[in-house]
């Protein structure tokens, strides 16, 4: 059965967005008319407060009636739960939400918050792609204007951001991941001389063996990084 959630407190770093306050199921789809209030919200329809996809389409559901700022209310909601099942979903629901909407300083928040959050390679990686496909000011109207220079810079300095960070938590693995998908964009956007430099940088796997406990040996692969010769 479809139920509303009682009133629920937004956290206190939202000041500025609408309250939350029960409504009767019987009275739900009267309360998202155009008259309802501007300062609440209703979570109508909404079976689990842990359930990504219907905070999505809770938020789908006001961005469809107009109401941009109680599209985000809603998401910012989300993003504050503590017991999400997916909250990967409802970032990238977010993101894409001020993307399309061609709000891009607020998507670029959002990626460096979700950053703070999980400093995961796939988060960088979408991240710089981003920042690729941001145009600019004065193209921004015209769909087959190609990608500046500027984008380009921009993705570049979400790359070596991304390098340093994964490369201090020394994790190997999101580390070859991130120079694959770098060296795929240097052989779409850059010059000859990028896309030298980036193959240049890519790692190999090699095989080793080591001893274990029972005195036997056990073969283990580890990934070289050839820059500076280091394995991790």
């Amino acid at each position: 059965t479809v139920r509303c959630w009682a009133k629920f407190t937004l956290p206190r770093p939202l000041p500025t967005l609408p309250s939350i306050r029960w409504v009767p199921q019987q009275h739900c789809w009267a309360w998202l008319s155009a008259q309802r209030p501007a300062s609440s919200i209703c979570l109508c329809g909404i079976r689990s407060a842990v359930t990504a996809s219907a905070w999505i389409k809770f938020a789908e559901l006001e961005r469809g009636l107009d109401d941009l700022e109680r599209a985000r209310a809603v998401y910012e909601l989300a993003v504050n739960q503590q017991l999400l099942d997916m909250p990967e979903l409802v970032w990238k629901s977010y993101i894409d939400f001020e993307e399309e909407e061609g709000e891009y300083e607020r998507a670029r928040a959002l990626y460096e918050r979700l950053l703070e959050k999980t400093g995961h390679v796939k988060v960088w990686i979408s991240y710089a792609h981003f920042e690729i496909n941001v145009p600019d000011e004065e193209a921004e109207d015209d769909e087959e204007a190609p990608i500046s220079e500027e984008a380009k810079r921009r993705a570049r300095k979400v790359f070596e951001r991304a390098e340093m960070n994964i490369k201090k938590r020394q994790a190997s693995e999101e580390r070859a991941a991130l120079l694959a998908a770098w060296v795929s964009f240097e052989a779409t956007h850059g010059n000859e001389k990028q896309k030298e430099d980036m193959k240049k940088r890519q790692p190999r796997r090699v095989k080793k063996r080591r001893m274990v406990e029972d005195g036997s040996y056990e073969e283990f692969s580890e990934w070289v990084f050839p820059e500076a010769g280091e394995e991790e």
